[in-house]
C-alpha cells in the first residue's frame, strides 16, 4: 500500500502539489475580489483584474519554486520567466473577465459562484500552459500535444456543419410550417439550391478550365474600380429607393436630428431613457446626430440630411465588399474564385433593400471585417504587433457599440490564438504575448473612455437602471406566441419592473425557467425549429418585416428609374419576389457550402471564422430570433462558403479516411 501511494505521488508529483496552490491562487483570487467588490464597491471589472494580478503574482511565486521547481537563475531567464508567466496568464485572464461580464453583469448570476466556476476553468488551462511552456522552457522545449488541438479544431468545424445542417435540412423539407416572418419565394427551396449549385459549380469550374491566372496586383485594381463603380450604383438606387423608417430605426433618427442641434451648445438634448434600455443604439445616435449636424453646416434640405446617413451606409458596404475579397484572396488563393464571392456579396449584401435603413445592421457590418483584417495582417507581417492589437482592439470596442455581436469576432480571435498555440511546435514568444495582450486591453479601455467623452456632447444622461439586459432577450427568445421573436407584453413585463434592477433580474429569471419548464424537451425542440427557420428560411434576412416600416416614402426623383427600383426593392413592389427569389437561392447555396465546410482542409484564419460563425448562430438561438441579427455576418457567412467551393472544385471532396487521417497530421 505504501509503495502504491509513493508511486502514485511520483506519478502526480506536479499535479498534487499544483492543486493545492491552485485551490490557494483561487482563494486569493476570490478574497481578493470580494474585498474590492464589496467592501470598496469598485465593481465588477476593477475588482477582477486586480484579482486576477494578485492571483497571478501568488501563483507565480509558489509554481515557481515549489511545483514546477525552475532552475532559471540568471536576471534574463527569470525575467523571460516572469513574462512568459503573465503572458501566457493574461490569456486566461481575459477569459475570467469574460466569463464574468458574461454571466454577472450580463445574465445576472451569484458573482462569487461564477468567480469560482471561472477560477476552475482557469486552473486547468494555466497548468497546461505551466508544465508545457514556462518552466520547462528553460530545460528543453517540449511542443504540446497537437492531438488535443486537432480535436478542438474539429469540434469547431462538427459543431458549424451541425448547426447549418439542420438549418438547410428544415429549410428544404420544413418550410411549410408557420414561424415568425415566413415569406413566399416563386420557387420551393430545393430547386432554387438545385439551380444555384448548378449556377455556381459550372461557374467555378469554367473557372478552373479556363485556367487563367490574374495577377495580385492586377486583381486588387479592378476590385478598386469595381468598389468605385458599386458605390455610385448604390448612391443612384438608394437616392431614388429611401425612405423614412418607422419602429426603432425612426426614432433613433427623430432623436439624432433633435441632438444635433443641441450639441456644443447650451441647450440641452431632450431627457430620453430609451438610450439607457438599449445601450446598442447610443453609437447609431452619435453618427447619426454628427451627420446632421454636418449636413446643417452646409445648408443641405435633401430628405432632411437622410440622404447623407445612408451615403454613408453606401460606403460601409463597398468597405465590406472590397475587404471581403481580399480576405478571400488570401485565404482561397485564388483571385478568381475572389471574384466569385465578391459577386454573391453584392447579390445578397449590396443589392439588399437595408443598404436603405439608417440602422446598426448596416452600420456594424463591416466591423467583423476590419477585425478580422488586421488579425490576418498581423499575421502575415508578424510585425508591428502592438498596432495590430491595438487596432483590434479599437475596432472590437466600436464595433460592440455598434452592435455587440461584433464581439463575437474578437471573442473567435483569441479562441483561435488558444487553439494554435497549442500546436506550437516553435519557441512561444512571451514577450510578443505580452505586448498584445496589453496593447488589446489598453485599447479597449481607452477606446471607452473616448467613446464615453464622444458621447457626452448629445447631452442625454444614461441611467443604467433602465438597462433591460441579456436576461430580456433570453425571455423572449423563449417567447411561444412569437416563436421567440420581439413582443410587447415582454418588454412591458421588463419595464413594471425599472426601479428595481435586482428584482427585476430575479422575475426575469424566474420567467425563463417557468418557459423552460413549461416548453419540456418536445417542446424546446420545437420551439427551437421554428427559431431556426425564422433564422436562416430567409435571403433578404427579414426585410420589410419591423412594425412600421414604410413611415414616409419620399416622392419619385427619377419618373423612369424610380418606380422600376422600388417595384425591384420595396418588398411589396410587383418584381420584388423576383429579387428576394435570387436571394435566397444563393442564401442556400451559402448555407449549403458552409454544411459541406467539415470536409475541407482549413488554416489557422478559417478556424477563426468557424467560430465566429458558430457564436452568432448560438446567439440567435438562446436569444431573440432575428434573421437580422444574421446580416453583420454575412461577408464572413461568404468569405467560407467561398474558400470551400474553392477547395472543393480545385481538390475535390475527401473521403471519410482521409478526415479521420487528419488528428493524426502535424500542423
Amino acid at each position: 500500500m505504501k509503495n502504491r501511494v509513493l508511486s502514485l505521488y511520483k506519478k502526480y508529483r506536479d499535479v498534487i502539489p499544483y492543486l493545492i496552490f491552485g485551490f490557494l491562487t483561487t482563494v486569493v483570487n476570490v478574497l481578493s475580489y470580494a474585498l474590492f467588490s464589496k467592501i470598496f464597491n469598485l465593481g465588477v471589472t476593477p475588482s477582477t483584474i486586480i484579482a486576477w494580478f494578485l492571483a497571478v503574482l501568488f501563483a507565480y511565486l509558489t509554481n515557481r519554486k515549489w511545483v514546477f521547481k525552475s532552475t532559471a537563475r540568471t536576471k534574463r531567464e527569470i525575467a523571460r520567466e516572469v513574462v512568459s508567466f503573465f503572458g501566457c496568464r493574461l490569456a486566461t485572464g481575459i477569459l475570467d473577465w469574460l466569463i464574468m461580464v458574461t454571466f454577472v453583469d450580463g445574465l445576472a448570476f451569484n458573482d462569487i459562484v461564477i468567480k469560482i466556476l471561472a477560477n476552475i476553468i482557469v486552473i486547468v488551462l494555466n497548468y497546461v500552459a505551466s508544465k508545457f511552456i514556462i518552466f520547462r522552457a528553460s530545460k528543453k522545449k517540449v511542443p504540446l500535444n497537437e492531438r488535443s488541438a486537432s480535436i478542438l479544431k474539429w469540434g469547431v468545424y462538427g459543431t458549424l456543419s451541425f448547426l447549418i445542417s439542420i438549418a438547410m435540412t428544415l429549410n428544404l423539407f420544413f418550410s411549410n410550417e408557420q414561424y415568425a416572418r415566413k415569406k413566399e419565394f416563386l420557387l420551393p427551396n430545393v430547386a432554387l439550391l438545385a439551380l444555384s449549385a448548378i449556377f455556381f459549380v459550372g461557374l467555378a469550374v469554367l473557372l478552373k478550365k479556363i485556367n487563367v491566372k490574374i495577377p495580385k496586383k492586377k486583381s486588387i485594381k479592378i476590385i478598386n474600380i469595381l468598389s468605385v463603380l458599386l458605390f455610385f450604383g448604390l448612391l443612384y438606387v438608394t437616392f431614388n429607393t429611401h425612405f423614412f423608417p418607422g419602429w426603432d430605426a425612426g426614432g433613433v433618427l427623430k432623436y439624432a436630428d433633435k441632438t444635433s442641434m443641441a450639441m456644443f451648445n447650451d441647450n440641452p438634448a431632450i431627457e430620453t431613457t430609451y438610450f439607457s434600455r438599449w445601450p446598442n443604439q447610443q453609437f447609431l445616435l452619435l453618427i447619426e446626430s454628427f451627420l446632421f449636424k454636418i449636413n446643417r453646416a452646409f445648408g443641405s434640405t435633401l430628405d432632411g440630411g437622410l440622404m447623407i446617413i445612408v451615403a454613408l451606409q453606401c460606403a460601409i458596404v463597398v468597405l465590406s465588399g472590397n475587404l471581403l475579397f481580399r480576405i478571400i484572396c488570401k485565404k482561397a488563393k485564388s483571385e478568381k474564385y475572389a471574384f466569385v464571392g465578391w459577386g454573391i456579396f453584392v447579390i445578397l449584401l449590396a443589392l439588399s433593400g437595408w443598404v436603405n435603413v439608417p440602422y446598426t445592421d448596416i452600420l456594424a457590418v463591416c466591423f467583423p471585417m476590419l477585425i478580422f483584417y488586421c488579425y490576418m495582417k498581423k499575421e502575415e507581417t508578424k510585425k508591428h504587433v502592438v498596432l495590430w492589437w491595438g487596432l483590434i482592439g479599437v475596432l472590437s470596442y466600436f464595433g460592440y457599440k455598434a452592435k455587440p455581436t461584433v464581439a463575437i469576432m474578437l471573442i473567435a480571435i483569441l479562441a483561435g490564438e488558444l487553439i494554435f498555440g497549442l500546436m506550437k511546435t516553435k519557441t512561444i514568444r512571451p514577450k510578443e504575448m505580452l505586448k498584445g495582450g496589453v496593447a488589446l486591453a489598453l485599447a479597449l479601455v481607452i477606446s471607452k473612455f473616448a467613446f464615453s467623452a464622444a458621447f457626452s456632447v448629445t447631452k442625454i444622461e444614461l441611467d443604467d437602471r433602465y438597462n433591460m439586459g441579456a436576461l430580456h432577450l433570453v425571455m423572449m427568445g423563449l417567447n411561444d406566441k412569437t416563436n421567440g421573436v420581439w413582443h410587447a407584453g415582454d418588454v412591458a413585463f421588463t419595464e413594471s419592473f425599472l426601479d428595481d434592477s435586482d428584482a427585476r433580474k430575479e422575475a426575469q429569471k424566474a420567467e425563463i425557467i417557468k418557459r423552460l419548464n413549461d416548453f419540456g424537451i418536445s417542446g424546446l425542440l420545437t420551439h427551437g425549429k421554428k427559431k431556426m427557420l425564422t433564422i436562416f428560411n430567409d435571403g433578404s434576412f427579414a426585410w420589410g418585416g419591423e412594425g412600421d416600416f414604410y413611415h414616409e416614402i419620399y416622392p419619385v426623383r427619377n419618373k423612369v428609374a424610380g418606380p422600376f427600383l422600388r417595384d425591384m426593392f420595396y418588398n411589396n413592389g410587383n418584381k420584388y419576389k423576383i429579387l428576394s427569389t435570387v436571394q435566397q437561392g444563393v442564401w442556400l447555396f451559402v448555407l449549403f457550402l458552409c454544411a459541406l465546410g467539415i470536409f475541407v482542409r482549413k488554416n489557422k484564419g478559417l478556424v477563426i471564422l468557424s467560430i465566429s460563425l458558430v457564436g452568432i448562430i448560438l446567439f440567435n438561438m438562446i436569444f431573440e430570433a432575428r434573421a437580422r441579427y444574421l446580416f453583420v455576418y454575412l461577408p464572413v457567412f461568404i468569405i467560407f462558403a467561398t474558400y470551400v467551393l474553392s477547395r472543393i472544385v480545385e481538390v475535390g471532396i475527401p473521403s471519410v479516411k482521409n478526415i479521420k487521417g487528419v488528428f493524426r497530421q502535424k500542423k
